[in-house]
Parts: structure tokens; sequence; C-alpha cells
């Protein structure tokens, strides 16, 4: 069974959400000192969780917080509590979005011009709660047009809606009043992002079997949502993709899914590739078998050391060296043992986050160290068969794995002063690329004696190939990156400023892969490879304007590219040139 899943473009943090966990982020990223939030920052479990393992948590009444840092979540509080802050010492960071804040000043100022603020939004909400504050003698909650009672007659009416309202519930309750209150002012006060928001899942909705909401069942906006969804087809709200099994999807064909706004991406990423996954599993016998093949190759890597294989293979024969099984090996070899031990390495760093590509070998750790160290033997022992010098650098690949990723264990140390490139944002990526290009190209130019500036310039392109796939999944993971405090490209300068280095190298990419025709006047079959950096500068455009599926913006898209590269090599060596 194979669904046809769509992802609303809308789905995931909204501007608000996004501002006050940047906020904190940098907070906690600055200098670590304990941050505070008043109440919760957001209404998500998973990111709450994750804020935690950094040191952030909730301001408890009963103590003493002066000194602190308390930051005000994005749904703001009222005017008393603020000031009750203040008085405690603290170091305050204001995170209210600045739509509630615009809501703010509306209620204050027609509240002193003597009107009666009626705010339409859940009672007892934190948004809610703080906008009456603003109003204490001159305001009232309504839930909707069943709640008009509750307003007091004899006096002008001055009406806002919480900004994650309900459009329909907000016009049927304005309706109403202006059908018993003469004087009566209304404000359109419903962020235009969650109008929008609701607008797409309604549409996307009507087109779906089945709606799956991603959020909090304690988000306001969330469970909004779900009930937009329920008027239109079945809807499941879930929490993560944990809550999800085959009986929920089984009657399904047409799949929707969107968030609430307090829903990170990678939660929303997770929640897709599960309904895919599951679709897959209970396909017919040959696609689920066909999948798990593939899935075991994906999340093990596999099918990330075939590729450089298969493309180290077919570039030397570009270069003019008789391209051999034993070369194949080791590079295949050495790709696997770079992904492995930085994947363990990347799971004793990461504090939440997506585990698919680290738990399969996690959970046979022993077996992994036991299965690299015998095809260890074979690599060194074809290295040190063609010269000393290709051993040497066999040997000198694997000694920068280990310092790339810090890898130590009972029986292997670094040295003093020696710490891992991976922690350095400026280094990782391009010590990746420099170490892949080593043992892919570098390698059988040692071993051959037949070193060439085109030889080199395939090394560059190698080099530039991983760089470029790296920071990609760097932009597709920058909020667990930002959360977790993982030292990454666009942590350290910007996700703008990452998109424009990126965009640049892409340039000069693609310059570098058609040098060789003029170098050497070869014929236009090396322009094939032209096709790759264009392959990543069009991934990277529809990333940055969110044209592809969140699903998309995984490991196995990036490795398209690879794969890609490997087909176009081996299309263009089989040309006479």
């Amino acid at each position: 069974m194979i669904f046809k899943i769509r992802v609303a473009k809308t789905a995931g943090f909204c501007f608000g959400v996004q501002r006050a966990l940047d906020r904190i982020v940098s907070l906690i990223n600055r200098d670590g000192s304990p941050v505070l939030t008043h109440g919760p920052l957001i209404h998500n479990e998973i990111v709450l969780n994750v804020l935690r393992k950094r040191g952030v948590r909730e301001l408890d009444r009963a103590e003493d917080p002066a000194g602190k840092t308390v930051v005000i979540r994005a749904h703001g509080v009222s005017p008393a509590v603020l000031d009750e802050l203040k008085r405690m010492n603290v170091t305050l960071c204001n995170a209210t979005c600045p739509k509630v804040a615009q809501v703010q000043v509306t209620v204050k100022k027609f509240s002193e011009q003597g009107y009666t603020i009626v705010i339409v939004g859940d009672r007892g909400h934190a948004e809610v709660e703080g906008l009456l504050g603003y109003a204490p003698d001159r305001s009232v909650a309504v839930s909707g047009k069943e709640d008009i009672a509750l307003i007091p007659t004899g006096g002008k009416i001055c009406v806002v809606a919480q900004t994650t309202q309900s459009r329909t519930i907000y016009e049927e309750t304005v309706a109403e009043i202006r059908s018993r209150f003469s004087e009566c002012l209304v404000f359109d006060t419903i962020c235009d992002a969650t109008a929008e928001r609701q607008k797409e899942t309604i549409e996307l909705a009507r087109k779906s079997d089945l709606m799956i909401v991603v959020g909090s069942n304690s988000s306001a906006n969330t469970k909004r949502l779900a009930d937009i969804c329920r008027a239109e087809c079945r809807t499941l709200l879930i929490n993560s993709a944990d809550d999800l099994n085959y009986d929920m999807l089984k009657d399904a064909r047409r799949i929707g899914v969107t968030a609430g706004a307090s829903t990170p991406a990678w939660v929303i990423s997770k929640v897709v590739d599960r309904v895919r996954r599951i679709g897959w599993y209970h396909s017919r016998p040959v696609f689920r078998a066909g999948w798990r093949i593939l899935e075991t190759l994906y999340h093990t890597q596999a099918l990330f050391g075939l590729s450089v294989a298969a493309m180290a293979v077919g570039l030397v024969n570009l270069i003019g060296i008789s391209p051999s099984p034993g070369h194949a090996y080791i590079v295949l070899w050495g790709s696997l043992f770079w992904s492995v031990i930085n994947m363990l390495a990347d799971r004793r760093d990461r504090q939440s986050g997506d585990d698919r590509f680290i738990d399969p070998v996690r959970r046979h750790q022993n077996r992994a160290y036991a299965l690299f160290g015998m095809l260890s033997v074979p690599a060194l022992i074809l290295a040190g068969s063609h010269n000393i010098g290709s051993g040497l650098l066999v040997l000198l690949f694997a000694f920068l794995v280990v310092l790339y990723t810090g890898f130590e264990s009972a029986h292997l140390t670094l040295p003093p002063g020696f710490g891992p490139l991976r922690k350095s944002p400026f280094q990782r990526n391009a010590a990746a690329g420099f170490m892949i290009a080593l043992i892919a190209v570098a390698y059988p130019m040692t071993a051959t004696a037949s070193a060439s500036l085109t030889g080199w310039i395939y090394f560059l392109f190698v080099m530039l190939l991983i760089w470029i796939r790296m920071t990609l999944l760097d932009l597709r993971t920058i909020q667990m990156d930002m959360i977790s405090g993982n030292t990454t490209l666009p942590v350290r300068l910007g996700i703008q400023n990452t998109f424009i280095l990126t965009y640049a190298v892409l340039g000069f990419w693609l310059l570098i892969s058609l040098v060789p025709i003029f170098l050497e006047s070869v014929g236009p079959p090396r322009a094939l490879l032209a096709l790759v950096p264009l392959y990543y500068l069009g991934y990277l455009f529809n990333f940055q304007h969110r044209l592809i599926l969140l699903s998309m913006t995984s490991d196995a898209s990036a490795d398209v590219g690879l794969i890609l590269t490997a087909v176009l090599v081996w299309m263009a060596s089989l040309f006479p040139f």
C-alpha cells in the first residue's frame, strides 16, 4: 500500500514561536547561564524536553530567581506579572509575539477610553489571561457566540480575538455581538499566519481521505486545526510519529499532513517518513522486501558507501587510471569507516532528534567494531601491496577519521591538545570532503604513480560534493542543531549567510566541473558532470523556498547527488574522447 502524502507548506513553527525559541536558544548557547521561562515556552513537550536537557526550566514561584534570566514566552503576560518580575531583580527577555503585543496595545488603549473589552478566545489560555490583564476591570473572555450572556450590557464594546482563534468562530461571535450591541468596535486580530494555516488546512482536508495533525494536545491552535479537519474528513491528532500504526492508516489512500504553530520541522518530517514506511511495509511482498533492503542500506550508510565507491571508480577511469576491484573495496571501506564512526560520535553529542541513522549501528556497536576491524586488514594489505605511499595514505585517512570524530574508547585515546574536527563548524565539512576525496581520488593516483592536474581537479570536485551534501544536511537540521547546541555552519554563520556561502560554492563547483574540458580539449560528455552542481542548486533553491516536502530534505535526497554523480561519471566514461 503506497500512500499519496501531501504536507501543508504552512505546517510547523509560526513566526512568534520561532522568534521566542531563537531568543532562548541564543541565551543558552551564548554563555550557558541558567535560563528560566515564565510558564512553558511553547506547547510542545518534545521541544520542552530538549530544552530541559540544556538547563532551561520553568520559573517556580517558590524560588528566588534574582540574578537569573527569565524569558517571557510568545503568549505574553499581564502588566501585573511584568511588574512582579521586574521587582524580583531578574534579567528579563521579552519574547512576546509582536502580533500579541499589538493586541495588548489595542486592549489597553480602548479600555482607557471606556470600552468593555471582549476577547474571543479560550478562557484560561496564557495569551487570553495576559490580555485580560491589560483591562482587569473592563474585560471579559468568551469562547464563542454561546457565551454572549457573559458580556455586560449598557456600554461600549470593543472586540478582539486571540491571535490563534478560528476565523469561523470569530466571525460568528462578532455577528452575534453586533446584533445585540449598538456601539461596537471590532478588530481583526487573528494572526495572518494562523488564518493562512487554517485556510490551507481546509483545502488540504477536502482533498484527503485522512488528515494527520501533528502537535501537542495542550496547544490551542493545534486542537483548532484538528477541529477544522474533522469537519472535512477523518482526522488524527498526534504528538509524534510514535503514535502512528497501520490500523490508523489502512483505510486511507490520500493523506494530508499539517501541524500546529509549536511543532518543529523535524517532528513533521519523522511523521511523514513513518507514514511512508508503514505504507511500504504493508504493500506487495516484492515491494516490501525491496523497501526493507533500501532502508537497511540507507540507515546503515551502506548506500552512501556504495555510491561513493561507484563514483570513485568512474572518476579514476576519467583520469586515465584503469579501475580495479581493490580500489573500489578501499573506497567502500573508507566511506563506511568514516560514516559509522561519525554516527557513533553523533549519538554521543546529540541530546535528541532523529536517531534512525544511528540506532541500527548503536544497537550492534561491538559487532560494528569487530566488522570494521576485519575489513580494515585487507584494506591495509591492498594499499601496502602497491607501494609505501599508498599504504601510508590509508593510515593517514584512518588517523584523520579518528581526529575528525574525536572517537575514543578504552583502547584508543586522543593525544592531549587534539580535539574532534567535527565540532569546528568552519572545518568539519571541508575536512569530511578532504578525507573522502583523499581515499576516492588521491589514493589511486598514489598507488599507480599517475597524478595529474586533471586528477587533482576531480579531487576538488569530490571535496566540494561532500561539502555541499553535509552543508545541506546541516541546513535541514538547523532547528535541532540550534536547540541541542551543535556547532554546525548554519548555527555559527546564520541561516541566510550559509545560504549565500552555499550558492557561491555551488557556482565555483560548476566551473570546476567544466575545467577538464578546456584543460585537455576532451569531448562534451565530460560536461555531464556539471549536472551534479546544477542538481544541488535546484535542491537548495527548492528547500530555501519550501517548494519540496519536508521529508524530501533528508539524507536520501541529498545522497541522490552521489548516485547521480556515479551514473554521470560512468556515462561520460563510455563515450570516446
